[in-house]
């Protein structure tokens, strides 16, 4: 009776053990992976984001920065050069004219 009983002790406790490992290492590997997988994806998002973001912007503000100044740039100086020479050439001619005829009328 002490070998059946052992036998059926040692059998208990390997299906014991058994249940007990296998529900313990479930368990551990769902909540370690469940862990692990958040934060690997959280930190994958803000990395990724974080660049894009920077990226997007620094690229978006140099090309919107660039054609801003040329336009700007252009129309000034189109507006100054045009402004300018109808005042110079303006003032010339009329200088011209006035001492055209000046001459003109003294002779």
């Amino acid at each position: 009776t002490s070998a059946v009983a052992l036998t059926s002790l040692t059998i208990s406790f390997s299906i014991s053990l058994t249940i007990s490992l296998t529900i313990s290492l479930t368990i551990s590997l769902t909540i370690s992976l469940t862990i692990s997988l958040t934060i690997s994806f959280t930190i994958s998002l803000t990395i990724s984001l974080t660049i894009s973001l920077t990226i997007s912007l620094t690229i978006s503000l140099t090309i919107s920065l660039t054609i801003s100044l040329t336009i700007s740039l252009t129309i000034s100086l189109t507006i100054s050069l045009t402004i300018s020479l109808t005042i110079s050439l303006t003032i010339s001619l009329t200088i011209s004219l006035t001492m055209f005829l000046t001459k003109s009328l003294t002779l």
